[in-house]
């Protein structure tokens, strides 16, 4: 196990033990005042197959990335054909590892697949990309944080790159 996953795992671990109250009952994080729900996160979880609290963390990291771009994929949507949106999502079927995404994936799932490819398509979603990454608001349940306080490093990374839009996941979840 790397140290990453290792890490990871220790927050899920912890999470499971933290209790508190939520300003945002029912939510997973606050991106830029657009909610990751826990429901969300559970319906991307059985979708995929998902049963480890390592899994749950990346499906996390999915739904977060999601409310960050969720919002200007409406300025793009111009761009947006059915050829395209196919396109996004068979390079997120073989890159992200997560099974074959469709238009019946959870929507989180195809806001990133279709924020990868416009980023690579279009230098003006690129850059409003680079705008809306550049330092996010979030507030993360406690569920999410490690026993000490803090966050998973990956979580709290100042590198907002499309990298850490599109985890790899390879072999980690069903299909």
């Amino acid at each position: 196990m790397t140290k990453k996953r290792a890490v990871m795992g220790v927050a899920l671990i912890a999470a499971g033990l933290l209790s508190g109250c939520s300003s945002h009952p029912g939510a997973a994080a606050i991106v830029n005042g657009q909610e990751v729900s826990e429901k969300s996160i559970d319906a991307m979880a059985a979708d995929l197959g998902a049963t480890t609290q390592d899994q749950r963390i990346q499906l996390l990291q999915i739904g977060m990335n999601s409310a960050l771009v969720g919002p200007i994929l409406d300025d793009y949507s111009d761009q947006i054909t059915p050829d395209f949106e196919e396109n996004a999502f068979a390079m997120c079927s073989q890159s992200m590892g997560i099974g074959e995404v469709t238009a019946d994936s959870s929507q989180e799932i195809q806001d990133v697949c279709l924020a990868v490819s416009l980023s690579q398509a279009s230098p003006e979603f690129n850059a409003a990309l680079g705008e809306v990454t550049a330092e996010p608001e979030v507030e993360f349940s406690p569920r999410y944080t490690l026993a000490t306080g803090e966050l998973p490093a990956f979580l709290t990374d100042q590198d907002r790159s499309l990298a850490d839009i599109s985890p790899d996941m390879s072999g980690e979840l069903g299909n």
